[in-house]
């Protein structure tokens, strides 16, 4: 979305149909954030440890 929004294809403001429902993204002009709204679900809960091996 905000990459069609970058190259002047889509407003800031789209909708976006996906298999789980609509999902609404907002690029915010004032603050450059991306806001995205819609339905949700939990599919994982877990913890990591403190200390991450690299």
């Amino acid at each position: 979305a905000v990459a069609g929004a970058r190259k002047g294809l889509t407003a800031r403001d789209v909708q976006v149909t996906l298999p789980g429902g609509d999902l609404q993204i907002t690029w915010r002009e004032e603050d450059g954030h991306i806001i995205m709204t819609g339905p949700f679900a939990y599919e994982y809960e877990g913890t990591l440890p403190t200390a991450v091996p690299s």
